[in-house]
């Protein structure tokens, strides 16, 4: 909505266009920042962080921008004005991708990183294909207690001693 006269209003656009122009350029700056810091210093929250703040500081000025264009009467004004929008747009968005590129390597290694260590918990190797294993445990049948309540005491002596038994093999205590 515009204020009193289209002058105030090319004014008020002129101002919020520069430092929405302003917010782009330091974005693009800290964008450039995270590339240079070594890759062990940036975490994935912050590189997130980072490409989120740049996508609304550029959304930012797209807005302006298109009402302050809307604005211009003078054709050679308007080019001048898209020209200098597109090419702070264009450097902001090359950053950015580059810094999306950074974040997908930092998730992709993380994923290999958890994988293999989850191998190695198990006493595995990691496994590189996503087929799931096909290995089939042996079932277990546990004994029960299927008498007399009087007859619990020797039932449970009997289990306590055959799964407490350290001189049996872990896969001889339940066959």
């Amino acid at each position: 909505t515009r204020p009193g006269n289209k002058l105030d209003y090319i004014e008020k656009l002129e101002k919020s266009r520069a430092t929405a122009c302003g917010w782009v350029t330091t974005t693009s700056r800290d964008l450039r920042a995270m590339l240079d810091k070594p890759k062990f210093d940036v975490s994935c929250i912050e590189l997130e962080d980072e490409l989120d703040e740049s996508d609304r500081r550029i959304s930012t000025l797209d807005d302006v921008q298109s009402s302050y264009e809307l604005e211009i009467d003078d054709p050679e004004k308007l080019d001048k004005e898209i020209d200098l929008a597109f090419h702070l747009h264009h450097e902001t968005r090359q950053w950015r991708v580059k810094d999306a590129q950074l974040l997908a390597e930092m998730v992709k290694g993380e994923l290999s990183n958890n994988q293999t260590s989850q191998g190695s918990d198990f006493g595995g190797s990691s496994n590189k294909s996503n087929a799931p294993a096909s290995v089939r445990l042996p079932k277990l049948e546990l004994p029960k207690f299927h008498v007399e309540f009087t007859e619990w005491q020797s039932f449970w002596d009997r289990f306590v001693a055959l799964v407490d038994d350290t001189n049996l093999p872990v896969i001889n205590k339940f066959s």
